[in-house]
């Protein structure tokens, strides 16, 4: 229910605590504004704009506000400056939000604090969402409009051709901007972006548009990539936008409709890199599962030290140079955990960045960061320490409520948006999760959450505690879809008295991820397994054997299905059809083999009994007597 007529022209959404807040806030700055437009007078005239096309812009879209705060990602207050306050409204006029854009205090042009922070700043919508379709109406409407992504650029339309003109903020504010029904002919004055997204989203407006029965236009700057008519403007003047508008053709599906798909000649290979090759991939998602205390925060906080001090990965692979890191740790606190443990692995904290609020638009409060709502400031993040490494530690505590984490179709949408935040700044993404209730079964599908996690990951790892040694850890591959799978690594987790803990790494193991999850969780259990183990060794020593042979001595020996299965996981056993009519066998792994202590023939052939070859027991006695 919405309520028109407001003093500043701000939705209103009746029992919407959070909308009336919202509300209020804008209505607040807007009133704090000055129609004193000198300044940005100045402004434009930097841009290489005449400031005289600021006076077909209504006061009540376009103000001036001295000296606004402005807040980092971090929720810093950097200062106050100048700054140019637009109001973006829906279809019917109604104020959404506000769109900032930073002044310099000390030159004519736009503020920059460097650190790869923005100078243009969009405040939280009234209503969620309430930024869809909206824009910055800087002339009244016409049946002839023109629409543009920035403020600027469509001023530069203003100035050069006369036409009433609205910019929608963004390429997705293009794509989705709304017109009232008056409006009969559209010219979207696209930028051309080096990505294609600017005339992308032209060309999907352009289509929509088409469909409400509105005549098209679509222009685009001449020559190479990376320019608006802005800068067409400032370098060439009004001439290239006044033969644009006389001589492009109206738009047509048939002559310029976005191709659908990619055609693979147009794509060229790329050599995967990695952060930590074989295990952690750049550009990618990674996910680490763990039962709790196991190591996996500590392991991550390792891996954070060693980029940012460049220093050797534990397999002795070596990153190239020092880099950034990003870290989202919703357990554990900063100041007594996270540093103290990164200190100790001789971190360099000057390149990392923990991320534990994100400022709303505003900058007055601050919120836990929220996927993918923050992917943007997580971005800024990114920039500011030129980062290689973002870990989000647990995933789940970063979902919004709205994201069911056992819902395919969530965890697909949210990980889409993170995997294409990893794709386009090269930075690895490591997300933490903890195991499920289940016991055993395969190690890819024992993390928490929907499988869509670890169908979104590129690799998977798995830390689990050595079943023998307790003390010992093992990190195991669950998951590799860029190249073979690497060896498993063991470490201890070491702390002396009143120090925080660390990670040392203990060389290779023998265990994989399949094997560490089958282990026992009861002193009962781990005999049975171990017997069950020298079952299997004894059984399978002199060759592979017949599975169904296999469980039914093993039934024999008093062992049960499920414990001879999980020994068979615990060693890493193959299992083989050699064609259709043959049953399955049973064959020791090579590690296997070469831990027994009695010679085990190389000939491979099948045998049907364990007692048929090597006499592992007198006639009608039981195996396991045999054993003992």
């Amino acid at each position: 229910m919405r309520r028109t007529g407001d003093p500043e022209g701000v939705s209103t959404s009746v029992g919407c605590r959070d909308a009336a807040l919202r509300r209020a806030r804008l209505e607040q700055l807007w009133k704090q504004t000055t129609t004193d437009r000198e300044r940005i007078a100045r402004y434009v005239e930097d841009r290489g704009l005449p400031p005289e096309v600021l006076n077909s812009v209504p006061l009540g879209v376009l103000r001036y506000y001295p000296a606004l705060p402005y807040f980092d990602p971090e929720g810093k207050r950097r200062g106050d400056f100048p700054a140019i306050v637009a109001r973006m409204t829906d279809v019917g006029g109604n104020g959404v939000t506000l769109h900032r854009t930073y002044l310099s205090p000390d030159g004519p042009g736009k503020l920059d604090l460097g650190d790869g922070l923005s100078a243009k700043k969009l405040m939280t919508a009234v209503e969620d969402g309430g930024t869809k379709g909206a824009s910055i109406k800087l002339n009244p409407v016409r049946s002839v409009l023109g629409l543009t992504e920035g403020m600027e650029t469509a001023l530069a339309v203003m100035a050069a051709t006369g036409q009433h003109v609205w910019a929608a903020g963004s390429a997705g504010g293009l794509e989705s901007v709304e017109l009232p029904t008056e409006v009969t002919q559209v010219h979207v004055w696209a930028d051309r972006d080096p990505s294609g997204r600017g005339e992308q989203a032209a060309e999907r407006a352009a289509a929509r548009f088409q469909g409400e029965s509105r005549e098209v236009f679509i222009h685009v700057p001449a020559g190479p990539a990376n320019k608006d008519w802005l800068d067409v403007y400032a370098a060439e003047g009004e001439e290239p936008l006044l033969s644009a508008l006389a001589e492009d053709a109206a738009w047509s599906p048939s002559k310029s409709a976005p191709s659908v798909g990619v055609l693979l000649s147009t794509v060229s290979p790329e050599e995967v890199e990695g952060f930590w090759e074989g295990r952690i991939p750049l550009g990618k998602l990674t996910v680490i599962d763990g039962d709790p205390g196991t190591g996996k925060s500590t392991l991550t906080l390792d891996l954070a030290a060693r980029a940012s001090r460049g220093g050797p990965m534990p397999d002795g692979g070596t990153y190239r140079d020092p880099v950034g890191v990003v870290i989202l740790s919703g357990e554990d606190g900063l100041a007594d955990t996270i540093v103290p443990r990164l200190l100790a692995a001789g971190a360099d904290l000057m390149r990392i960045i923990a991320l534990t609020e994100c400022p709303d638009a505003q900058g007055e409060e601050t919120h836990p960061p929220v996927l993918p709502d923050d992917l943007g400031v997580i971005r800024e993040a990114i920039v500011r320490v030129e980062a290689k490494l973002l870990i989000i530690d647990p995933l789940m505590a970063y979902l919004g409520s709205d994201t069911n984490s056992h819902r395919d179709q969530d965890i697909r949408r949210v990980l889409f948006q993170v995997a294409a935040l990893a794709e386009e700044t090269g930075v690895a993404i490591v997300v933490v999760r903890h195991l499920n209730k289940a016991s055993g079964g395969v190690a890819l599908y024992r993390g928490g959450g929907s499988i869509g996690i670890i169908g979104a990951a590129r690799s998977g790892l798995l830390v689990a505690v050595d079943p023998d040694d307790e003390d010992r850890r093992v990190l195991a591959s669950t998951k590799s879809n860029l190249g073979p799978r690497p060896e498993s690594l063991s470490f201890y987790l070491e702390a002396s008295d009143g120090e925080p803990a660390h990670v040392v790494w203990d060389g290779t193991s023998a265990h994989d991820a399949n094997a560490l999850l089958a282990a026992p969780s009861t002193g009962e259990e781990r005999l049975a397994i171990d017997e069950a183990q020298e079952f299997l060794l004894t059984v399978l020593a002199e060759g592979p054997v017949a599975c169904t042979q296999v469980v039914t001595e093993a039934r024999g020996a008093g062992l049960s299905e499920r414990t001879l299965r999980r020994a068979k996981a615990a060693l890493g056993i193959e299992s083989h059809k050699p064609d259709m009519r043959s049953p399955w066998i049973w064959t020791l792994p090579k590690v296997a083999k070469d831990c027994r202590r009695w010679p085990i023939s190389e000939d491979g052939h099948l045998r049907t009994s364990s007692a048929s070859v090597g006499h592992l027991r007198p006639e009608g006695q039981p195996l396991m007597e045999a054993l003992i």
